[in-house]
């Protein structure tokens, strides 16, 4: 399951920890994601979308819509999650969008190699 986190901060529910941007659930996180977000205190996270949960119509990155897909590769941090997405998306060989994969690859470049400009320096 993918969650996306909209939010400027880390979310702790039990046993899981939903950083802001992408996240992919595996299914025993999915279950206690799920149990989590039906409380009324966190079922407002899901009220005021500030977490995207890909359900049954979107299990998965290469499911969304281009829109929704560019939205989500630009804020994900995750190097691992990103390659997968990349590697998903390539698997569909001739049906692949390259504008993700190039979206995909510009995050992925931006995390390693950040601009000058956005380097926090440490005082000497």
């Amino acid at each position: 399951m993918l969650v996306q986190n909209k939010g400027k901060y880390i979310r702790h529910f039990g046993s899981i920890m939903i950083i802001p941007g992408g996240n992919e659930l595996n299914k025993e996180q999915e279950k206690e994601f799920s149990k989590e977000m039906k409380q009324p205190l966190n079922a407002v996270l899901l009220d005021k979308e500030i977490f995207v949960v890909g359900g049954l119509n979107t299990p998965s990155f290469i499911d969304l819509n281009k829109e929704e897909a560019l939205e989500l590769i630009s804020d994900t941090f995750d190097l691992a999650l990103l390659s997968k997405f990349a590697e998903d998306e390539k698997g569909k060989g001739n049906k692949a969008r390259t504008s993700l994969i190039s979206a995909i690859e510009n995050q992925i470049e931006s995390i390693k190699n950040p601009p000058e400009d956005s380097v926090v320096k440490t005082e000497d």
